[in-house]
């Protein structure tokens, strides 16, 4: 009797676990001491060069173009495991597909997910980097993350501006 009951707690916890898991996970709101203030503005219209800044653009003579660059490595992105995020309720959509919608972001970053100037701050680079990321699991999904030299691009383009070029 008692193993019929010890497999019947085991199946409801791990049916919890696995109910958790589907769903976007239980976060307070952000450290008011962990802000960060906004660069300061670049009089030419680019990104201004923080002396110090080790998430600025690591190759300055060198221009990252999105239609070039970035927007091929998402579209292997969502061919290999983003669809998902397409596809889910309202509660976590995120849709990379074009520029504007990649700007847009999810239900949980919202505009954050592509901080101008500041790749160190946007969410789309801690999810892609960051196995511990913010909130949710690291992306993609299907486990088949981006190369440190496609997070270097993805980084440069947004310390670039993220340009829609």
């Amino acid at each position: 009797m008692t193993r019929i009951a010890l497999v019947a707690v085991l199946a409801v916890s791990g049916c919890q676990i696995l109910d958790d898991a589907t769903y976007k996970p239980r976060v307070g709101p952000p450290v008011p001491d962990a802000a960060v203030p906004d660069a300061p503005p670049a009089l030419d219209g680019a990104c201004p060069v923080i002396p110090g800044d080790s998430c600025g653009d690591s190759n300055p003579d060198v221009r990252v173009s999105y239609m070039n660059n970035i927007r091929p490595m998402i579209n292997l992105t969502i061919k290999t495991g983003c669809m998902i995020h397409m596809t889910m309720p309202l509660t976590v959509r995120f849709d990379p597909s074009t520029y504007d919608s990649l700007l847009a972001g999810g239900v949980n970053s919202g505009r954050d997910i592509i901080i101008k100037c500041r790749p160190c701050d946007s969410i789309l680079v801690k999810k892609l980097a960051d196995p511990m990321p913010p909130f949710g699991a690291r992306m993609p999904m299907s486990g088949s993350y981006w190369t440190d030299d496609q997070l270097a691009l993805l980084k440069d383009w947004i310390a670039e501006g993220a340009l829609d070029n």
